[in-house]
């Protein structure tokens, strides 16, 4: 049996314990929304209708900053990105764009394939050195 002096201490603790929790929350919160913050403004985001048009999206929305380094992503995982008829024009669209930002100052991530197209009788790893030809 816990005297009153143990009670109060547990419950005390206890409170001690809801007010770090809480405390904790408030600061992820906090940090979530600075994260956000600087990526809308350090990574512009462009809506582009078409592949076609991304180069001069880019080019308007270029930083005047000759310092700014920037990196072009482009995912193989998502879907329609390996359809033959769209990633020769969704790869000369990412080229465009390192011209645009500048050579020099840019880098290329292209996430390769982790698993075969649905329903294809390729390996990813077919599909990786297509995809690389066509880089």
């Amino acid at each position: 049996m816990l005297t009153e002096g143990a009670k109060g201490t547990a419950a005390l603790a206890e409170l001690m314990l809801w007010i770090e929790i809480d405390h904790r929350r408030e600061q992820a919160k906090t940090g979530e929304r600075l994260v956000a913050l600087f990526a809308e403004k350090a990574f512009p985001l462009l809506n582009v209708a078409d592949w076609n048009k991304v180069a001069g999206q880019v080019s308007r929305s270029k930083p005047s900053d000759p310092k700014l380094k920037s990196v072009v992503v482009i995912d193989f995982n998502v879907p329609a990105a390996r359809d033959l008829l769209k990633m020769p024009t969704m790869i000369s669209a990412a080229a465009e764009t390192v011209n645009v930002l500048g050579k020099n100052s840019s880098v290329l991530l292209a996430i390769m394939p982790g698993a075969p197209k649905e329903d294809a009788k390729t390996s990813a790893f077919d599909d990786e050195v297509q995809i690389a030809r066509k880089l």
